[in-house]
């Protein structure tokens, strides 16, 4: 009876891990929104400083999932630089811990000219 009980336990355990629901969250530094000269697509993400670029960070952004759907954290890590209207992600630590993974990062907007 108690190997069921436990794997009745493990099973429940199994299903609240594939019910947490992707979310971001943005803390902005400052109060500076520039407006984007073209829409926001699909940010760059960087697990070091990125390209050495004169930049200004806007915000941290803050994504959570499931423990097993990285690419769906990854997504919204990219929601989060365009809600604070940034160019891309740097520095973006990766954890798990209770089955649920957080992605943490700095939001970034280049300001040096575009190309021609």
């Amino acid at each position: 009876m108690d190997a069921r009980r436990r794997l009745g336990t493990l099973a429940v355990l199994a299903l609240c891990m594939a019910c947490v629901s992707a979310s971001h969250h943005l803390q902005r530094i400052g109060n500076r929104t520039g407006p984007r000269p073209e829409a926001c697509t699909s940010p760059t993400i960087y697990t070091d400083r990125g390209p050495e670029r004169p930049r200004e960070t806007l915000a941290i952004v803050t994504a959570e999932c499931a423990r097993g759907r990285p690419e769906e954290c990854r997504r919204h890590l990219q929601l989060g630089v365009c809600d604070a209207g940034g160019d891309a992600v740097i520095e973006v630590t990766d954890r798990i811990a209770a089955g649920v993974r957080r992605m943490v990062g700095t939001v970034v907007q280049y300001t040096d000219p575009p190309s021609p």
